[in-house]
C-alpha cells in the first residue's frame, strides 16, 4: 500500500489503472524473483522521470532482472545504470522496455565472458558515454573498448575516464576537455592536421599507409573503429611513434590506459561480437538464478506477502 501511494503521487491514473498495474506487477515478480512492493517502488521512481505507468512497470521489472544476475547491491544502483545508458544510447521511437534489456543482455553477457564484471562495465561508462557517443561510438563499440582496456588496468573509473579524454581529443574540443578538468597540452584542434599527424606516425607499422580518424567523406570514424585499427599494428611501431601517438589522443595522464587497450586488439573484436550477439543472456541467466536456493526465497518471500489485490 505504501508502495502504491509513492507510485500515485507521480502519476495520474484512475483506480482501475492502479488495480490492473498491481496485479500486472505480482505477476512480474513471480517471473522475476522479486516482490510486489520492491517492484512498484522502482516503478515509481521511473514515473518520476517521465514514464508512463505502463512503461515504468515494465522498466521496473528490467532493473529487478539486472539486480538478480549482476553484482548489484541495491536497486538505486541498478536504477542509475539503467538510467544513464538508456540516455546516453537512446534510440529515437525505440520501445524503452525492449531497450533496456537489449542494455541488461549486452552488459550481463560481456560481464560474464570477461575481465570486468557488469556493475565495473556499467560504471565505467557512466563516465565516458557521453563523449563516446558525441565521437559517433555505438553501444556495443563503447563496451568493447572499456572491456578491453580493463583487462589490464584493473580499474574502471580510469577507464571510463581515459576513454572520455581519448573521445574528445579526437575532437578536438579544447573547451569540453578544460570544462571536465583534463589537461590539454598538445592537444591538436585542427581535424585535418590531426589527421595527418596519426597517420604519419602509423604509416611505417602499417605498410606505408596510415591509420585514420576521418573517413573519405571527411567525417569522424568511431574511437572504435580507429583504436582497433591502430591495436592491430601497435606491435609493429617503434617506441617513439607510440609515445607520439598516445601524447596526441590521450593526453601526459591517460596514456597509460589507452596504451593497456592498444595491446589488446582480439578483446576488443571478441567483445565487440559478444555485445552484439548477447540477445537472451540476462533471462537465461535469471533462469538459473530462479532455479537457486536464493531465488527459490525471492519467489516464496513474494508469494507469501499479504496482498490486498490477491486477497491473502
Amino acid at each position: 500500500d505504501s508502495a502504491l501511494t509513492e507510485l500515485k503521487k507521480v502519476t495520474d491514473e484512475t483506480d482501475e489503472t492502479y488495480a490492473k498495474f498491481l496485479k500486472t506487477m505480482s505477476h512480474m515478480a513471480d517471473v522475476v524473483g522479486s516482490t510486489t512492493s520492491d517492484l512498484t517502488k522502482s516503478a515509481a521512481d521511473w514515473a518520476r522521470l517521465g514514464y508512463s505507468i505502463q512503461e515504468a512497470g515494465e522498466l521496473a521489472k528490467n532493473t529487478s532482472i539486472l539486480m538478480n544476475v549482476s553484482e548489484f547491491e541495491n536497486v538505486d544502483d541498478a536504477t542509475d545504470t539503467l538510467i544513464s545508458a538508456l540516455q546516453a544510447f537512446k534510440k529515437e521511437g525505440a520501445d524503452v522496455g525492449s531497450f533496456s534489456m537489449e542494455i541488461i543482455d549486452k552488459f550481463n553477457e560481456v560481464g560474464n565472458n570477461y575481465a570486468i564484471s557488469t556493475s565495473d562495465l556499467a560504471d565505467s561508462l557512466t563516465r565516458s558515454s557521453a563523449a563516446l557517443v558525441a565521437a559517433g561510438s555505438t553501444l556495443e563499440e563503447s563496451i568493447a573498448l572499456t572491456t578491453a582496456a580493463n583487462t589490464i588496468i584493473q580499474d574502471p573509473e580510469s577507464v571510463g575516464n581515459a576513454l572520455k579524454v581519448v573521445s574528445m581529443r579526437i575532437r578536438g574540443v579544447k573547451t569540453e576537455l578544460e570544462d571536465a578538468g583534463e589537461e590539454t597540452d598538445g592537444l591538436v584542434t585542427n581535424t585535418s592536421k590531426l589527421n595527418d599527424q596519426i597517420m604519419a606516425l602509423t604509416a611505417s607499422a602499417n605498410g606505408g599507409k596510415g591509420i585514420k580518424i576521418i573517413d573519405d567523406s571527411g567525417a569522424f570514424r568511431s574511437p572504435y573503429e580507429i583504436l582497433l585499427d591502430i591495436a592491430k599494428i601497435w606491435d609493429k611501431m617503434d617506441s617513439m611513434s607510440q609515445a607520439g601517438l598516445l601524447e596526441k589522443i590521450a593526453g601526459k595522464t591517460r596514456g597509460s590506459v589507452v596504451a593497456a587497450l592498444l595491446q589488446s586488439p582480439d578483446i576488443l573484436e571478441k567483445s565487440f561480437e559478444s555485445a552484439t550477439n548477447a540477445a537472451g543472456s540476462a533471462t537465461n541467466e535469471l533462469n538459473t538464478y530462479l532455479d537457486s536456493i536464493e531465488g527459490r526465497i525471492s519467489l516464496f518471500t513474494n508469494s507469501s506477502k499479504d496482498s490486498p489485490v490477491s486477497g491473502r
